[in-house]
This record gives structure tokens, C-alpha cells and sequence, in this order.
């Protein structure tokens, strides 16, 4: 039985232009006919209308930096981070995913959690249990020995053990190898140069890279800048995780090399007021600083085109409040919307599949009110979410 969703007005996220009464058809959770309504529905007899006719559709939002086990963005203190026993975390993430999908995230890359849980997740919404975006995983991050979240990594301090850790994590199921490169910005109140400081040799990378290439698979780096930064994007890693203090030398070599850049603030957003707010104002002024450079990295990036995409880093369902820093660093709407579609499709080497609305991809849609292409806040209100051509969330009113 077919599905058609009427769009008021569709953004298919290929750049084109939007297109005013279109619809959309779906037959077994794949997008089958895009066009003008009078062209695709022809004949609905037993099939299926959902009318968003006063609303904006666009494809699934794709989160490309999350932790499900973590919620810094909910006041979690950063000592205790994944300290809580693994049951407490797999329900933590479990409420959080579903949470996550109500805001119109059908695809999320899940960046690190401890022993595995992070794979269990993706099996369990695979096979229904669990309710869900489609989970990308990376099981545990590798680290060196005292290197950021050693405690919950595989520790790896030999080219031997790099090689040993890549084979145990994609044995696993790890769609991702996750590497920690350097510092972090929480670091920085006990360590000034902790971003810039790094664990990894470029041929302790190469090894990595080369061993996930063979299967398939991509290397992301966890970094913000320095040496180490360089001599990963040198040794072919996919991803920049972060990069909050990259230099102009840096984001050419990565345009040169397509290496994507992940950018990710939200966790340093806090709104007057609140715990969050309270909790974090100790960092006020290296977050202010970062946030500074963050901006001044993706205006560099589009300029020399790197590929962006974006992640919350914990507060999670927050993609729209990242879509709306890039606008505010100098994108135009549609490229920082792409950036969490198209672009981010690309970055999971899933543009085959998502992040566009286009025939033969999964029937990942949402719709808001109001026009993101003139106000990227309606991005905040999510008013309808399908995944695979089942509806999660409507709040559809046709009055």
C-alpha cells in the first residue's frame, strides 16, 4: 500500500529550487516518486494521504556528533562523565534516542560510549526494541595512556596495539573507529594547551586508517588543533571532530584531501538561568574564546570549501541551534541546512540512502511551519517526523 505525504512546500535539499504542492510517494519505507502533486498522485485507492499542505517538509535531520550516554547539555558534571553503571547509561540513552527522534533526527552518529553499549543501541533499534534514529557507532574510543577519556577508551600506546584495537572494535560492529587525538575544551581550566596537545604520530594514524579502509570503514579524529591535527588529516582520516582552533594551512589541506570538518558547539550553549548555565560558568571565557575561533573556522572552511557537517555533543536534539551558529558564522540557510543533510549524508557514507528527498532513499521525512529558508528558528518546532516511512511524531493540525 503506497503512502503519499502532501508538502505545502518541499526543500528536497539538493540545492534545487523549493518546490510549492509537492508530494512525496513511499512504498515499503523508500521514497518511490517526487514531484508536483497533480503528477504523483495519480490514484490513492487503498493507499494512504498525509496532508502537510500548511507546513515545510524536508528530509530527516542528520546529528553527526552525539553521545547518548552523556548529557552535559542536562547539567552532568564532566568528572562523572560515564561513571554511572552501563545499565543506568543503556536506559539513559534509550530515553535520550527516543527524545532525539522527536526532533526530527532520523540518522545520528554516535561518537564513544564504554563497552559497546553504543552497538547494542544500534541493534536494538534495528530490530525494533528500541525507538530511535539510525544509529552509526564507533563502540570505544581508541587513546593513548592519560590521554581525554582514557577512561572509557581502548588504550592504545604501540602501532601494535593501534592494530589490535581497530580489528577488536570493527569485530564488534563499529561502523566507525574513533581516535582521541588531542586535548579537549574542558580541559582548558587545568590545562591552557590542552586542544593543541596530541597523542599520535602520523604513522600511528596511518596504520589506523589504512586497517578501517580495508573494511570499509572511515577513521575520525577527535581535535582541535596543532601538529596532531595535521598529521591526521596527512595520514587520510575521514573526519575532524570538533576542530575548534584549525588554521587556514590546516582547512586547505583538508579541502585538498576532502577530509569532512565536524562542527560541534552546543554543548558550550547555555541559556540564562538555567543549570546549565550555573553549572558551566566556570567556562564562560574559554567558551566565549572558542566560540570566537569556531566562527572564524567555518567561514574559512566554506570559503576554501571544506565539507562541514554538525553535532550537538551531548545536548542532544539541539541540530537546529547548530544550524543557526553556522548561519550566524556566514552560511546561507540552505548550506547550513545541508550541512545536517545532504553534506552529513555524505560524511556516513550514507548519501545513498538519506539526507536528500529523492526516489529509491529511505522515507525519512519532517515538517515545520514557516519557511527556514527566511527563518531558521521554525527548525526549532518540529511539527511531524517519519523514519523509513513510519511516523513518529504528529502534531499536525488542519484546521
Amino acid at each position: 500500500m503506497s503512502t503519499y505525504v502532501l508538502c505545502g512546500t518541499l526543500i528536497d535539499m539538493t540545492g534545487t529550487t523549493p518546490q510549492k504542492d509537492a508530494a512525496v510517494k513511499i512504498d515499503d519505507g523508500r521514497i518511490t516518486a517526487v514531484g508536483p502533486k497533480s503528477e504523483v498522485v495519480t490514484q490513492t485507492e487503498g493507499g494512504q494521504v498525509i496532508d502537510l499542505g500548511g507546513y515545510t517538509v524536508l528530509p530527516g535531520l542528520i546529528e553527526s556528533h552525539d553521545h547518548l550516554g552523556l548529557d552535559f547539555g542536562g547539567g552532568e558534571v564532566l568528572g562523572l562523565a560515564w561513571a554511572e553503571p552501563d545499565a543506568a547509561l543503556a536506559l539513559k540513552g534509550a530515553f535520550y534516542a527516543r527524545q532525539i527522534l522527536a526532533h526530527g533526527i532520523t540518522t545520528l552518529r554516535d561518537m564513544s560510549e564504554p563497552n559497546g553499549i553504543d552497538i547494542a543501541w544500534k541493534r536494538a533499534i534495528q530490530s525494533g526494541q528500541m525507538v530511535g534514529p539510525r544509529l552509526l557507532v564507533c563502540g570505544q574510543p581508541l587513546a593513548a595512556t592519560g590521554g581525554h577519556i582514557a577512561h572509557i577508551a581502548e588504550i592504545v600506546d604501540s602501532i601494535a596495539e593501534i592494530k589490535k584495537a581497530v580489528r577488536r572494535q570493527l569485530r564488534a560492529g563499529a561502523d566507525i573507529i574513533k581516535i582521541v587525538q588531542t586535548g579537549a575544551i574542558t580541559d582548558m581550566p587545568r590545562d591552557r594547551l590542552a586542544p593543541f596537545r596530541y597523542s599520535f604520530s602520523r604513522e600511528e594514524l596511518q596504520v589506523a586508517v589504512e586497517l578501517a579502509d580495508r573494511q570499509g570503514k572511515k577513521v575520525a579524529i577527535h581535535g582541535h588543533g596543532g601538529p596532531g591535527v595535521r598529521f591526521a588529516i596527512e595520514a587520510g582520516v575521514h573526519s575532524i571532530e570538533h576542530g575548534m582552533y584549525l588554521t587556514e594551512s590546516e582547512l586547505s589541506l583538508m579541502a585538498e584531501k576532502g577530509t569532512f570538518l565536524v562542527g560541534t558547539v552546543g554543548f558550550m550553549m547555555a541559556e540564562e538561568g538555567t543549570e546549565d548555565a550555573e553549572r558551566w560558568a566556570f567556562m564562560e571565557d574559554f567558551y566565549r574564546e572558542t566560540l570566537d575561533h569556531y566562527y572564524g573556522v567555518v567561514a574559512k572552511a566554506r570559503e576554501l570549501g571544506v565539507r562541514v557537517a554538525l553535532g550537538t555533543d551531548t545536548k542532544h536534539g539541539a541540530v537546529a541551534g547548530e544550524i543557526r551558529e553556522l548561519v550566524t558564522a556566514g552560511y546561507t540557510e540552505m548550506e547550513a541546512m545541508q550541512a545536517a543533510t545532504k553534506v552529513a549524508a555524505e560524511l556516513c557514507c550514507l548519501d545513498d540512502q538519506v539526507g536528500t528527498v529523492e526516489p529509491g532513499k529511505s522515507a525519512d521525512l519532517i515538517a515545520v511551519k514557516g519557511d527556514p529558508l527566511k527563518d531558521i528558528n521554525v527548525l526549532e518546532d518540529v511539527k511531524f517526523v517519519m523514519k523509513e516511512g513510519v511516523v513518529y511524531l504528529s502534531a499536525i493540525s488542519n484546521s
